[in-house]
């Protein structure tokens, strides 16, 4: 199962996902004004990782060197 995903239907990113080598999921659900549904992102997400923990993470965002730590610091929490 995969850990990264492309959860979108935009030009070009099928293309860009595979030349990244993660898999590209192009069925998010939307609601009535095109907006992408969270519900339906994390629904996917599921259906296609095994992980105990998920993030969305948008294209425009930019992570810090510490972001993969601190999310397992969360599990760690979450866990007890």
């Amino acid at each position: 199962m995969s850990k990264s995903f492309c959860l979108a239907k935009r030009q070009g990113l099928a293309e860009a996902a595979k030349e990244l080598g993660v898999k590209h999921i192009p069925t998010v659900a939307r609601n009535d004004s095109g907006t992408p549904l969270i519900s339906s992102m994390f629904q996917l997400a599921r259906e296609n990782s095994n992980s105990e923990l998920l993030c969305i993470i948008n294209a425009d965002m930019v992570l810090m060197p510490d972001f993969v730590e601190a999310a397992k610091q969360v599990k760690s929490q979450v866990e007890r």
